[in-house]
């Protein structure tokens, strides 16, 4: 499985109205695991950028493996997320 980016995400910084857009391919995706259940390990996909000093995060939880439990994105406390990149899991080809 490998995590599928397109579009365009945009934020408003609240302290100064400034827009700022993030593309997805500007980001970075790794993978980790997050510990073992009973069906296997679920595994973490996550990017992080930084937009003026806040660190947005994209995640996206892979249990059992090979199946999307659940996505988010962080956006921490001082700007606010206008739209977001879809983002899902893809099954690599065999």
């Amino acid at each position: 499985m490998h995590v599928e980016a397109t579009g365009t995400a945009t934020f408003r910084v609240d302290a100064t109205g400034q827009m700022v857009s993030v593309s997805a391919s500007d980001l970075d995706w790794a993978c980790q695991g997050d510990g073992e259940r009973n069906m296997g390990p679920e595994l973490v996909h996550t990017a992080e950028f930084d937009i003026v000093g806040y660190t947005v995060t994209w995640s996206i939880w892979e249990y059992p493996e090979g199946a999307e439990n659940h996505s988010d994105t962080d956006v921490p406390k001082g700007i606010t997320l206008v739209t977001d990149i879809n983002y899902g899991l893809v099954h690599d080809p065999d």
